[in-house]
């Protein structure tokens, strides 16, 4: 990050605006000091927000909107999201979908049901597969 500072230090020198090609100069110190790797949410938060390098200079979203106009920013993936929010990569209308299929119903005759909420949906899945479970064995024990 010392080149970071070198970059600040000269714009304040040159009196210049941290804005257009400037701010280019400073997203690409930090890409340099990331050592080539995309410009993180976070990174953009600890630079602007109390403390940071960046902080009274530029705002969180005026540094990430240049990061991502000139391609330096790294954009979290879906895996990512869903281990920090503790949250599945299944989408609701897949559980409707198998939903569907365990009740042997026609395809898209429960859709409505994407509007309920996920865990409401992935508890009425956990029943109806239990449900069918139990039939199962009921049907087995019956034979």
């Amino acid at each position: 990050m010392e080149n970071l500072k070198l970059v600040i230090e000269a714009i304040r020198t040159e009196k210049g605006e941290f804005s257009g090609d400037n701010l280019g100069r400073v997203v690409e110190a930090i890409f340099e000091a990331n050592g080539h790797e995309g410009i993180t949410n976070q990174q953009v938060n600890d630079l602007t927000g109390d403390g940071g390098l960046l902080a009274g200079i530029v705002t969180a979203p005026q540094l990430r909107g240049k990061a991502v106009s000139d391609g330096y920013y790294k954009k979290k993936t879906q895996a990512e999201k869903a281990g920090e929010h503790g949250t599945s990569q299944v989408r609701k209308a897949s559980i409707v979908s198998a939903i569907e299929t365990i009740a042997s119903m026609p395809k898209g005759s429960l859709e409505s049901l994407g509007k309920a909420k996920k865990p409401e949906l992935e508890a009425l899945s956990a029943a109806l597969i239990a449900m069918s479970d139990r039939q199962d064995a009921d049907a087995k024990a019956d034979a």
